[in-house]
């Protein structure tokens, strides 16, 4: 945990005018805080500031004083800074700081105050599951093997903590954005002995997610049971409760991703894709393409063949059934989707082999065509649904059927909303009455 020190000057009003102020805008623990010294200067030590800019150091007469005040007044709270580090096992914050440069605190007040507020938080995960582990080979409810490797995922979340800069992470400030960024730093970073080693892509991964779905909410559990926690936290149910509020990909929006070209796509340093990495995009992007054309999942994606094509009255259509409520399907099967199709001869890339990286390339190409969404495969059934149901006018009813679903109450709940055009388009005769 490191102190940043800004300096700023802020010109006086009334009498004070032409009078600068210096002060110290500190930033530490996610706190920011000014406080005002006692050192004043003119215009003529400022060179092209404005009131209330920052400054490195003075100029003009009495720039050689003005400067060594500052140094010494940095030094004060670098001071104060570090005493508290040592003095406390806590997290130090700005505010912490200027109370005591300031003098309007005392340093051991501030201890008791901080030993308080971490005696009243919540222990950490890393504690809570390790407390949990080692307990549950205690009493040999575990055999080695499965605790040796269970004490390795959570050293890699111990691990994760650290890199966020927040080792103390507790289940109440556990949110799904975070749970989906440990996902991703267990995937695609090496480990060995116990150390991080580099960041790597990998075909499969190397984190069991099963396992640490498990772990961290058999975790939560456990700790509320002994009042180490006031939170039990589902990582399946951010696929329950997030869906109603799933991005989709309107019209407009899909037609970009359909026609971009990944040989196009420029990274954050300027660099184009490499000739390996073009290959992997753009079945990716296909792979989205044909979902948002088709309502597939991954896995329907997975279990596609070209026998599943059928043909009635001279129209093509998927008939298949859905892996997961074997529900079965019947699904026009659209220019888009046989385009792809016919662009692979009927044998799609393997969903296997990119289900690692479809969730980290998709928000890439989203974000470099300017789509502000979150695009992730979850959007591209919601897209299609949406597509079917406002746009082409298909009946929810209907819409639900081509979804695989077993009630229609889950595609009213999870993917349709009722937009501005379909209410229109729906009350636009009655309003003819």
């Amino acid at each position: 945990m490191q102190l940043g020190i800004t300096t700023l000057v802020r010109e006086g009003t009334g009498k004070g005018k032409g009078i600068f102020m210096v002060q110290m805008r500190l930033s530490c623990g996610g706190v920011r805080s000014l406080v005002t010294t006692k050192i004043e200067c003119t215009k003529k030590n400022l060179k092209g500031v404005k009131n209330f800019n920052k400054i490195t150091s003075f100029i003009g007469e009495g720039a050689k004083n003005l400067n060594y005040q500052l140094d010494v007044e940095h030094s004060k709270v670098l001071q104060i800074f570090e005493e508290l580090k040592k003095n406390n096992n806590c997290t130090i914050t700005a505010d912490m700081v200027t109370e005591i440069y300031s003098g309007r605190k005392e340093k051991s007040d501030i201890a008791q105050e901080k030993k308080a507020i971490q005696k009243a938080k919540e222990t950490s995960i890393v504690a809570i599951l390790t407390q949990m582990i080692e307990k549950q080979f205690a009493e040999k409810e575990i055999e080695r093997s499965t605790y040796v490797k269970k004490i390795g995922h959570v050293h890699k979340i111990k691990l994760f903590t650290q890199s966020i800069g927040n080792e103390d992470l507790s289940y109440c400030q556990l949110t799904y954005k975070i749970y989906d960024d440990l996902i991703v730093f267990a995937r695609t970073t090496k480990f060995a002995n116990g150390k991080i080693i580099a960041g790597i892509e990998t075909k499969k991964g190397n984190a069991n997610l099963k396992l640490y779905s498990q772990l961290i909410e058999a975790g939560s559990k456990y700790g509320f049971r002994l009042d180490l926690t006031k939170t039990i936290f589902h990582p399946l149910d951010k696929f329950k409760n997030d869906s109603k509020v799933t991005d989709y990909l309107d019209a407009a929006e899909l037609l970009l991703f359909e026609d971009f070209d990944v040989s196009k796509y420029i990274d954050g340093q300027g660099n184009y894709l490499t000739p390996d990495k073009q290959e992997k995009w753009q079945n990716v992007k296909d792979l989205f393409v044909f979902m948002c054309s088709t309502g597939f999942s991954n896995v329907d994606v997975a279990k596609f063949t070209q026998n599943k094509i059928i043909e009635k009255k001279g129209e093509l259509w998927l008939n298949c059934q859905r892996k997961k409520t074997h529900v079965a399907l019947l699904i026009p099967l659209y220019p888009k989707a046989k385009q792809i199709l016919e662009k692979y001869n009927y044998l799609l890339p393997k969903v296997k082999e990119y289900s690692s990286v479809q969730n980290e390339i998709l928000p890439l190409i989203a974000k470099f065509l300017g789509i502000e969404k979150h695009v992730t495969t979850r959007v591209a059934r919601k897209s299609a649904a949406i597509k079917w149901w406002d746009d082409h006018n298909i009946p929810m009813q209907v819409v639900s059927k081509m979804l695989g679903h077993k009630s229609i109450s889950t595609t009213e709940k999870y993917y349709l909303e009722m937009g501005f055009d379909m209410m229109e388009r729906h009350t636009r005769e009655s309003r003819k009455m």
